[in-house]
């Protein structure tokens, strides 16, 4: 009987942890997303950092880690900009935040452009683009939104 309550204890105490990183975890974003919305750059990117290190790198949304990136670039961390753009790179063809466009035509990054390792990682995310679209099915996808729009419509 003691060895089962042990093990209950321990089970609680664990999810307790677990639930007190995600919200420290949330704390560090929410306060960086402040900090970039007011254009303190610097501490936006000390937010992002402490909240990285908090959790598992598959939590981290790549919505996450491109306003990181943003953070990071407009406050010189060319480093960490980049580190955050290439695990992005690396996410699943179909994620918004790998999409060729959304990163090359961000103003934030335009002073990356001449540099080899922008075209790398411009280069991977291309090769994305084109495996994205060949994995798209185009009726079915005009045949959901006309499924949609009819539904919308009452």
């Amino acid at each position: 009987m003691n060895l089962k309550k042990a093990i209950v204890l321990f089970i609680l105490s664990f999810n307790s942890i677990f639930a007190q990183e995600l919200i420290s975890y949330d704390d560090n974003i929410e306060q960086a997303e402040e900090y970039l919305e007011s254009k303190n750059y610097s501490k936006a990117g000390e937010h992002y950092k402490k909240a990285f290190k908090i959790v598992n790198e598959n939590v981290i949304t790549s919505d996450v880690r491109f306003d990181a990136a943003i953070a990071f670039s407009l406050s010189n961390d060319k480093s960490a900009t980049y580190k955050q753009l290439f695990k992005i790179s690396k996410k699943g063809i179909f994620d918004d935040y790998t999409n060729y466009e959304n990163i090359v035509d961000e103003e934030a990054f335009e002073i990356f452009h001449n540099e080899k390792k922008w075209k790398n990682l411009i280069k991977k995310l291309k090769i994305k683009k084109v495996e994205a679209n060949n994995k798209v099915n185009e009726p079915l996808i005009q045949s959901l939104l006309e499924l949609k729009n009819k539904d919308q419509k009452i």
